[in-house]
């Protein structure tokens, strides 16, 4: 899956975030749009309730792609391709965080480059429903 990554430093949870299994039953029939600054497009990721996902890049070139995803141990969020059977692993996996309409993705390094802790942070925007239309 194409994602696009953008590196923060990751902030400590306040009273009003979710976390783990909370955040992403939000997510479920919503849309998570990431717009890393200075990046040449936006990228998106709509989860539905069925276990599949749409990702989408505006590119150039634009691109979806259908994945799966599934709770991962301590309530991580694992996306795999929509054609792997396999049980998604660590760097499969992120921690996800939702205050307000912020969402925080943290991944594994391992894959994504790395982060000042060990960490890929990813911060998004959630957005009401499937307004892209994935």
């Amino acid at each position: 899956m194409m994602l696009m990554v953008m590196a923060l430093a990751a902030q400590p949870a306040s009273p009003d975030t979710l976390e783990g299994r909370p955040a992403i039953d939000a997510l479920v029939d919503n849309t998570v749009i990431i717009r890393a600054e200075g990046m040449p497009s936006e990228t998106a990721l709509h989860l539905r309730r069925d276990g599949t996902a749409v990702s989408y890049d505006a590119g150039p070139p634009r691109k979806t792609e259908t994945v799966k995803w599934s709770l991962g141990d301590r309530g991580t969020l694992c996306i795999i391709g929509a054609t792997e059977n396999k049980t998604p692993s660590g760097s499969d996996c992120a921690r996800v965080s939702l205050a307000a309409d912020v969402v925080t993705l943290q991944l594994s390094a391992e894959d994504h480059g790395e982060g000042s802790d060990g960490l890929v942070t990813l911060q998004g925007r959630l957005v009401p429903g499937n307004p892209l239309n994935l």
